[in-house]
């Protein structure tokens, strides 16, 4: 096997029982880095101290990314004017922070008979966010009685994504 010391410097192709005992001379434990490769490549390091940084590594990583970010609004399908603009300014900040959002009309009673009043409301809302944001997914029902649309922020968003 090609063996790499605790310095990163290839000592060359040494025979496994020799690199076991040099392993154990330096106070190393002996890692096959590359198990496919001809021939096989091994490393002298601390196993224990190799997995701790690597699993910080991974956490760090993990620290910057961001979930599924959706969030939802909903709405009534006989939301004021007011209220609207109030939840859209409301759903602009989510695009501008990077965020998926969803954009829900939820029907009762008697508005049931109604989808035209919540896909008319959905096509409103999207209207009013087309310079920040573009449709993921178009105006979908939901069980038997919400409508949904999902969007996304577009070209025209101006933050970054937080963390």
């Amino acid at each position: 096997m090609l063996l790499i010391d605790e310095t990163n410097t290839s000592l060359g192709v040494i025979d496994t029982d020799e690199a076991m005992r040099l392993a154990r001379e330096r106070g190393y434990d002996l890692v096959e880095v590359s198990p496919n490769q001809r021939p096989p490549v091994a490393k002298l390091l601390d196993y224990g101290k190799f997995k701790y940084e690597q699993n910080r590594k991974d956490r760090e990583g993990r620290k910057h990314q961001r979930a599924g970010d959706v969030k939802e609004v909903r709405f009534r399908p006989r939301t004021e004017e007011h209220d609207i603009t109030t939840k859209v300014n409301r759903m602009a900040k989510f695009l501008n922070a990077g965020a998926k959002v969803k954009a829900t009309v939820r029907m009762r009673g008697r508005e049931r008979i109604y989808p035209e009043m919540a896909a008319q409301l959905l096509n409103t809302v999207v209207e009013r966010l087309a310079d920040l944001a573009v449709v993921e997914r178009p105006i979908v029902q939901e069980g038997n009685f919400s409508f949904a649309v999902i969007i996304v922020p577009g070209p025209g968003a101006t933050g970054e994504k937080q963390a």
